[in-house]
This record gives structure tokens, sequence and C-alpha cells, in this order.
């Protein structure tokens, strides 16, 4: 049998509490109860006296429904962001100026986060738009720049972001909590009284999300400060997430590690996979949930955090986000800030749901209501193949392939 002894004391007695990834092999990360330490080595097996031959896992590529996604990106990207604004009406004022129809700022909102221009180049794609019958009027410029401050569509920008999950609610039911910052172009400015200097900071915002780990479709946000803590935003992200999806697992990092959190997670019928903190014990303190999950961690910390590793996938989607649709802010204030990272949350929903109808078939109606919406997505996912949505329902389809939609001409 082969000793493992601790790298930095020498001592042999520890435990294994998880698994490291690297290029062509794993490690097993191992904790010292002598030292407090963590330390690695080779994978042994618990019962025969030889070293385990761990291979990489690799994960194959649909090439061809890749391909097809991203040749039509745009062009469906347009049709499906069509779909999701047509549903809201603008109120009528009986006195004064009236108001820019609420669907045609929604759409240009997004459009302007989608392709990354600044208001002024955007006005071609918007013309562009205007001619293909996805826009009743173009807006100026600074209508659209200003939309950004208005509070009245945060709530719309979220209907939105919901509406863009829902195809695919089905092929979801593990899920990943984790917060991530958005630099902004502001400056917090402060004198320091040791050195009676000038010093500056830039100010940043924090983006509270839960993405599904199989799709990486975020389900839920809450924007917030840069220094706001994480706990306190877990409990309404999982509360959310259960409204449309059917949820098993949470995985989460220390710092979502409370008694209320693991309890919300069961509430909703999943199993939270949140590892312990250092100085953390078994008392339930009115909590089974928390003494039950504490021993299983701890007897069972292999196979704890290999479901615990699905919570990369929650930085995959961050790192999806910035590097498409960017890392900064270009808004200058911080309700400007909310609805910027709702605009690029719902462009990441809205080509992740690209990307899945060109992967399962997925091809639904956003005008048809939950339990449709639903019914629709387990039947293509059931079959995975590309289905007729006639049949599933008594109404046509809004829009076709193949077809233009002319707001003009029909109404929702």
């Amino acid at each position: 049998m082969l000793e493992i002894n601790c790298y930095w004391c020498g001592s042999s007695n520890y435990r294994k509490v998880g698994i490291r990834k690297l290029v062509g092999r794993l490690k097993q990360i191992y904790y010292c109860k002598t030292c407090k330490s963590k330390f690695t080595g080779a994978i042994i097996s618990d019962s025969p006296e030889h070293v385990v031959q761990s291979q990489r896992k690799t994960y194959s590529q649909n090439w061809p429904a890749y391909n097809s996604a991203q040749c039509q990106e745009k062009l469906m990207f347009l049709q499906i962001l069509d779909e999701i604004v047509s549903k809201f009406q603008t109120e009528r004022k009986q006195n004064g100026r009236p108001r820019k129809d609420i669907s045609d700022i929604l759409f240009a909102c997004c459009l302007k986060v989608y392709t990354g221009f600044s208001g002024r180049r955007l006005n071609s794609e918007l013309e562009i738009a205007q001619a293909q019958g996805y826009l009743k009027e173009v807006p100026h410029f600074n209508t659209v720049l200003g939309s950004f401050s208005r509070k009245d569509l945060t709530s719309p920008f979220h209907q939105i972001l919901r509406f863009a999950s829902l195809p695919i609610r089905e092929a979801e039911s593990q899920f990943a909590i984790d917060s991530t910052g958005f630099s902004t172009s502001m400056f917090s400015r402060w004198v320091d009284k040791r050195f009676g200097k000038d010093k500056t900071e830039r100010i940043w915002v924090k983006a509270h999300a839960m993405c599904g780990t199989k799709t990486n479709i975020i389900s839920s946000i809450e924007i917030t400060e840069g220094h706001a803590g994480d706990s306190p935003y877990f409990v309404p992200l999982v509360n959310a997430t259960a409204e449309d999806f059917k949820i098993k697992e949470v995985s989460a990092d220390k710092a979502y590690s409370s008694r209320e959190n693991l309890e919300a997670v069961v509430k909703v019928g999943a199993i939270p996979y949140i590892p312990f903190k250092n100085n953390a014990t078994g008392k339930p303190q009115s909590s089974k949930v928390w003494s039950g999950m504490y021993r299983f961690y701890c007897a069972h910390q292999q196979e704890f955090y290999e479901r615990y590793h699905r919570r990369s996938n929650i930085e995959s989607t961050f790192s999806m986000i910035k590097r498409k649709f960017g890392n900064n802010l270009r808004t200058r204030t911080f309700q400007g800030h909310i609805n910027e990272i709702l605009c690029k949350a719902i462009c990441h929903n809205i080509v992740v749901l690209i990307h899945e109808i060109n992967e399962m078939g997925v091809n639904p109606s956003f005008f048809w209501g939950a339990n449709e919406t639903l019914k629709v997505a387990k039947a293509i996912i059931q079959e995975m193949k590309p289905l007729s949505l006639h049949k599933y329902s008594d109404e046509p389809l809004k829009v076709q392939e193949g077809t233009v939609h002319n707001k003009g001409s029909e109404t929702p």
C-alpha cells in the first residue's frame, strides 16, 4: 500500500476532501488533521492496494449544431427578442407627449448590449430592424441611452429574462449560485488621513445569479452594490428559480453556508451541496437539515465534492457573459447599471436558447403560457429531434421559419 504523508508536517493523520483536475490526470486533495493544511497526492483506492489510474473526462461537441447556431445567431436573436418584447404594451397617457412604444425601447436596449455599439452607431442597426418589421419606430439614440436609467423598465427586463429561460427548463434540474463583479466608469474618492493624499477607487457592481449546470441558462439574478454580501440573496434566487424549474440539486461555495440557506433548498425539494466552514459544527440548533448534511459531508467527502464540482458552471456562465458582452458597464447611474446587467443576462439567455434550438430542436412560441411551453419542451426533449409545434397547440405559431413578422398587421 502506498503511504501518504502530509507535505508540511509529515503526519499520516489526514482525510480526503476532493479531487483536483489537471491536464491528463487527477490529483487527490488531502486535509491534514495535525497541522490543519491541505496537500495533494496520488489517488488511492480504499480496498485494493494499488493506485487508481484515472483518465481525463472529455466532452464531445455537436459541430453541425454549433456551426448552425453561430452562423444564424443574429437573425434568430432578432426574431426571438421580438417574440418576447411584443408581450409588453405601452400605457397611454391622457395628457402630454405620447410615450415611445415600450416594446421598441426594450428591443433597442437589448440590441445595443448585444452588438456592443454606441448609441449613435446603433441607429443603423435599428433602421435595419425596422425594415424587417421588428420595430414600429426607430427611437432616438438619446432616448435609448436614457432608457437604461428608467426604474419602470427593471421589472420588464426581469420578465424577459424569465421568458427566455422557460423553453428549456425541462432540461435543467441541477443549479449553481455565485456572484461576480462588473466594472463601471465611475470612481470614488477619499482623503487618506494617514498620508494626506487623495485616493481613488473604481466603483463596481455585483450580480448574484443562479444558473443551470447543463445549458448555463440564467434562471434568476439580483444586482447590488459591489460590497454587498452574497448569502442574503441566496434564498430569493432559489425561490425565484423554483417558480419555473424543478430543482434537484443546488451547489454553492462556503460563502452561502448557513442553516437558513440549507433549509430553503430543502423546502423546494432539492439537496444542497454547500461545503461547511472550518469552524462549523454539526449542532442542529433547530435545523435537522444542517446536522444531516454535516454528517454526510464528513463521512462522504469524496462523493460530496464530486456533486459540488457542478458549481464551476456558474463561473463558466459569468465568463461567457463577460467575454461576449463585455466586463465593463457604460451607464453612469446605479439604476442604469442594474438594467444594463439585466440586458447582458437576457442576451446570454437568448444565445443559449439559440444553441439549444439547434442542439435539441427546441422551437417554442413565447406567446403561449407557461403550461403550454413546458408541454412542448418536455415532448421535444423526450424525442430529441425537431418537431412540428402545431400538433401540441391549437393556436398557430406567431412567427414561423422563413417569414417576417410585421407588428403593424398582427396583434399578440
